[in-house]
């Protein structure tokens, strides 16, 4: 019975680390976007994304954005660090975001 809820309390611990990693993955995968871009030595990246059912289900909008390195601040890139997948914030993020995305 012990054995059993030791078992049990080591498995949640672990799925609880793995949500943990992909959590903070996803919280910096922005940065690690623009570090790889800005490592390729471009000026000029763009980015795409699309939110809805796709088009045989549904509303589909899709929204792309040209970035210019030599027009952002460190403060732009910090805010716009937090980029991702647009399903994987909340309504509230994704309002804080957009105005940055439209600098």
């Amino acid at each position: 019975m012990v054995a059993d809820d030791l078992a049990g309390a080591s498995k949640q611990a672990q799925r609880s680390s793995a949500r943990a990693r992909r959590r903070a993955r996803r919280g910096g995968s922005g940065r690690r976007l623009f570090a790889f871009d800005r490592r390729l030595g471009v000026r000029l990246v763009a980015g795409a994304d699309e939110a809805g059912r796709g088009s045989l289900a549904g509303p589909l909008v899709a929204a792309g954005v040209l970035f210019d390195y030599d027009a952002l601040t460190t403060r732009d890139l910090r805010a716009l660090a937090a980029l991702n997948d647009s399903k994987q914030h909340t309504e509230q993020a994704r309002e804080e975001l957009f105005p940055r995305v439209l600098l």
